[in-house]
Parts: structure tokens; sequence; C-alpha cells
């Protein structure tokens, strides 16, 4: 099974997830949010956010676990924060929503952050910092989620692997993004290496004794992620905080696993934050600025056998410019599973 992919377009796979979420009840422009965010993760090769969620996705919406049509609604609100209700809506739509409030709060004040409480799944973190970096301004987004990472010291799972992201916009150079799991990998890295039918590297998981184990499919049989060291574990915790606590949303063993518990609801939160740049400094002069910072990182002197070094997000940056170009490559057994939820919702266009 492993090396086995299809190409398809992206096109092509915009419009058979647009289609599938809104087979599965969602509006036509959640939809569209919803297949954009999915995509724009393979696009940029991170495929373990991209549609090989759509199947459970659809599996939550159909099951009752996520809610197709959410009526989000403001909790509290003030000049440069609002908190937020996601009502139980897939995290994809209800983290896009949040984070225009608060490009819209940044822009009057300077700083906007929006809180969220009761969503669900919302893919890959970068989707919604970029959100911001397009309009000039730094982008923020964090979540908590699933227990599938064992804390610092500790056995077993115990917290989610928290991601957090950051966009910084930039002027002639390609924007700076971070985007990070607080584990050593994301999960769907794993669940990404059964689906290829390969084996990973032996630092990511733990085996149900505790054992490092180089077989994927040990997470799934009671493994956990490791975090990133006793750093990566304490930006854990401070997730916990900023998008559980904070939010009023649950936070570690009480968020079940979304992809397995698909009838019950996950209640997760989020943060979001943008700041204005140009409420600081021209913006001109701060992407001049950022230009010149990417270029003596460039310029910094390599290892042995290092031909270049990138920034954050550039990798995926070249990884978008590729698949626009050339289609987005799909396990075979990731593409199967679409054509299978595509059966199952009676969807005419093919992959």
């Amino acid at each position: 099974m492993a090396g086995k992919e299809k190409i398809v377009s992206e096109g092509r796979l915009t419009e058979f997830c647009q289609q599938a979420f809104q087979r599965a009840g969602m509006t036509a422009g959640d939809a569209r949010t919803a297949a954009d965010a999915v995509v724009t993760a393979n696009l940029r090769g991170v495929d373990s956010h991209g549609v090989m969620r759509v199947p459970p996705y659809i599996r939550r919406l159909l099951d009752g676990g996520a809610n197709a049509n959410p009526q989000i609604r403001t909790v509290r609100r003030g000049p440069a924060f609002v908190r937020l209700d996601g009502d139980r809506g897939l995290g994809l739509v209800v983290s896009t929503y949040a984070m225009k409030e608060a490009i819209k709060l940044a822009s009057a004040t300077g700083v906007g952050v929006a809180s969220v409480s009761n969503s669900d799944h919302f893919g890959a973190a970068a989707y919604y910092a970029m959100m911001a970096a397009n309009h000039d301004m730094i982008g923020v987004a964090m979540t908590n989620g699933s227990v599938v990472m064992s804390v610092w010291g500790g056995k077993g799972a115990f917290m989610g692997n928290n991601p957090i992201a950051v966009a910084v916009p930039s002027g002639i150079e390609v924007p700076v993004v971070l985007d990070m799991a607080v584990s050593k990998v994301a999960g769907g890295k794993v669940r990404l290496a059964v689906k290829k039918g390969i084996n990973i590297p032996l630092d990511w998981i733990n085996d149900k004794d505790g054992i490092p184990t180089d077989d994927p499919r040990a997470l799934e049989a009671g493994g956990t992620l490791l975090p990133l060291g006793y750093k990566g574990y304490g930006l854990g915790v401070i997730g916990e905080v900023l998008c559980g606590i904070l939010s009023g949303a649950r936070i570690l063993d009480e968020i079940p696993l979304w992809f397995a518990k698909t009838t019950e609801p996950v209640e997760l939160g989020h943060f979001f934050m943008a700041i204005n740049v140009d409420a600081f400094i021209p913006v001109q002069d701060f992407k001049k600025r950022v230009d010149q910072l990417v270029q003596k990182i460039h310029s910094a002197p390599r290892a042995r056998d290092v031909e270049r070094i990138y920034l954050p997000g550039e990798i995926e940056h070249l990884s978008e410019q590729k698949r626009r170009a050339e289609g987005i490559p799909l396990p075979e057994t990731v593409y199967q599973d679409l054509v299978k939820i595509g059966r199952e919702l009676n969807i005419a266009a093919e992959l």
C-alpha cells in the first residue's frame, strides 16, 4: 500500500469537499469555508490536517456530535475582545468566523482577541493565523484538544497536543508562518502514516506500555504522543488556560476523542488574536524589516550537508505553489475513504 497515490486537482478536490459538507447538512457558505480550510492544508503539504479529515468530520455531522448549522453567538464583547459560543459547529467554520471578528476589532483598536467555547476540531491552525496576515496583521491561533499526549514526567495520554500558529506578513519575501503542535509531532501525522502504510520515527510515540515504537498503529491501540520536551509541555498547559479556561470550554479529560466518539460534542476552546501592525509602526516599514529578517536568516552559515535554510512556513509555501500547478497527491487509502463517503452521500462529482 505504501507509495500508492492519486493526483487530484485543487478545484476538483474543493468541489467534492464542498458538496460533501453540504450533503451532511451545512449551508453552501459554511461548506465552502470548510472545504477551503481542508484543501488549503493539503496545498501547503500539511496532509495530516487536510482532506483526510473530511470523512470523520462528515461522520460527526451525520451522527450529531457536531452541529451542521451553528448559531454562533456573542457571550461577551468589549472594545478589543469578543467571547463566542460556537454552538457545537465544526471548528473550521466557527474559527473562521472568530478570526474575522478578531480582525475587525484589531482594525478599530489595534489588537483584537476572540475567545471561543463550545466548538469542534478546527484543522490546521495556520489557516486562521494567515487570515490576519492577509490583512497586514500578525495572527495568532490556538486550540486545545482531545487527550492524546502525555505530560512531562507522566505516563500515558493526559492532555491535548494543543497547537499554536503565528503568521507574520512580509513584503517581497514569503510570510513567516509558524504552525506547531506541542507534541513532537501532530497526531494526524501518525494517523497519516497508518494510511500510507509506513513506519514512523521511534521518538514520535510510545505504545500502551510506555515503550517507544515505530508502528503508527500503536497510537490507536492505547499509545500516546510525546511532548516536545518540557517546553512543549509548558506551552500545552498555557494552551489549556487560554483556549479552555479563559473561554469557559472543556479541558483535559473532559474532551472526548472527536473522531472516535462522533455522537458526542467535544466543546473545544480556541484563542485567536490579530495585531494591527499599522497601529504600531507603518506597515510598509514593518514588512521591509521582516524581509530583512528573512534575508539575514537565509544568509546564515549552513551546517554540513544543508543546502538551504528555511523560515517557518517557507516549505509549506513552496508546496502550495507546486501543488496548485501539478495537483494534490493523496494516498490511495485517503482517496478511497473520500470515494466511500462520496457514495454514501450520493455525490455526483467524481474525484
